[in-house]
C-alpha cells in the first residue's frame, strides 16, 4: 500500500516570489566551507516547466543545474536499467539518463518525487545501487 494515499493532502501554497537561500561559507568556530557560495549560487535559475513528453525532458535535461519529477516510477526487477520515471507519452528510462551528456553541464541536483526510486526488487542486485536515484547519481547529477 503506497504511505501517500493514508496521509492527508496539505493544500498546495504557492511560493514563486520567494526562495530564502542562505550561504554559511565562514562559520564562527567551524571550518570553512568552500563551495557553500557556489552551492547557493546555483540555485538562483529559470525555472522551465517542459511537457512531461520524453524527448522534451531529454531536451532540457541536458543543460539545466535542478531536475526535479514529481510523479510515478517504474521499476523493472530484473533489469534496473529499464527502470523509469513515467511521463504523459512513456517513459524516461535509467538507460536514457545515461545517454545524455549531463556531466559536460555538471548539474547539481535531481529530486524525484516518486515513489521507490530507490528501490532495488530483486534480491540479487541487492548490493548494485542499480535504480532511479543511482542512475542520476551515474548520469551526472
Amino acid at each position: 500500500m503506497n504511505n501517500r494515499q493514508n496521509r492527508p493532502v496539505a493544500p498546495v501554497q504557492h511560493v514563486r516570489d520567494k526562495m530564502v537561500l542562505i550561504s554559511m561559507a565562514q562559520t564562527p568556530g567551524h571550518m570553512p566551507l568552500q563551495y557553500a557560495s557556489q552551492e547557493v549560487e546555483v540555485l538562483q535559475l529559470q525555472v522551465i516547466q517542459p511537457l512531461p513528453h520524453r524527448e522534451e525532458v531529454l531536451r532540457v535535461v541536458n543543460d539545466c543545474k535542478i531536475f526535479h519529477f514529481a510523479g510515478h516510477r517504474h521499476t523493472n526487477p530484473s533489469d534496473p536499467s529499464d527502470s523509469a520515471l513515467v511521463l504523459a507519452d512513456g517513459v524516461l528510462r535509467v538507460a536514457d539518463l545515461f545517454e545524455v551528456n549531463l556531466r559536460g553541464n555538471k548539474p547539481f541536483l535531481a529530486y524525484l518525487s516518486a515513489c521507490g526510486t530507490g528501490q532495488v526488487k530483486h534480491d540479487g542486485l541487492i548490493d548494485e545501487g542499480l535504480h532511479l536515484i543511482g542512475a542520476c547519481q551515474l548520469a551526472g547529477f
